[in-house]
């Protein structure tokens, strides 16, 4: 291997160790006790703990036969290239590739997901390429031959239905951001 491939390798792997380390922050919270009738509202400051952040292990590279076979494979995230064969798919979220032979079905994707038949996303940030695409909310581009979305994107594709657009289904082209 050449020295320039070993210092990506690094700084991905420096990259993914901060995201899996981050610690979620404390929320402070004013709550008003009132004492007595005639007495004023007391305002005092609570620290509360943060809503819960979900901490998955992860990974560089990951193999799935459906969407949680392996049970790892539903609950790692993936920071590189997740493959299924047929399927993958499950809440943990992939920054990087995912590629399926029938669907690719992560909740959270930051770069590729594709499939030859169908993909599905909660939330995308990146591309999504297969025959059928789904999403709730895009930030990125879908290219297939029908293409759903809830929120928002940019769809190419014979039909292209974007939910809370003001023009949900177009033919060729959709875009909402």
């Amino acid at each position: 291997m050449n020295k320039r491939f070993i210092g990506i390798l690094a700084a991905i792997f420096t990259v993914g160790a901060a995201f899996a380390a981050e610690e979620p922050a404390a929320v402070t919270v004013e709550e008003t006790v009132v004492v007595e009738e005639a007495a004023p509202p007391v305002t005092t400051a609570k620290s509360a703990p943060a809503p819960a952040i979900q901490n998955y292990n992860w990974t560089f590279i990951a193999f799935s036969f459906g969407t949680d076979l392996p049970k790892e494979a539903a609950t790692t995230a993936v920071y590189g290239v997740k493959v299924g064969a047929p399927a993958s798919g499950g809440p943990a979220p992939v920054y990087g590739v995912e590629a399926s032979v029938l669907w690719a079905g992560s909740d959270n994707i930051y770069g590729f997901q594709g499939s030859l038949i169908a993909a599905e996303s909660k939330n995308l940030n990146g591309l999504q390429l297969s025959l059928v695409n789904f999403g709730v909310d895009v930030a990125g581009i879908q290219i297939g031959i029908v293409n759903f979305s809830e929120n928002s994107g940019l769809q190419f594709g014979l039909l292209n239905h974007i939910k809370n657009s003001s023009i949900p289904w177009l033919p060729l082209i959709n875009c909402k951001f």
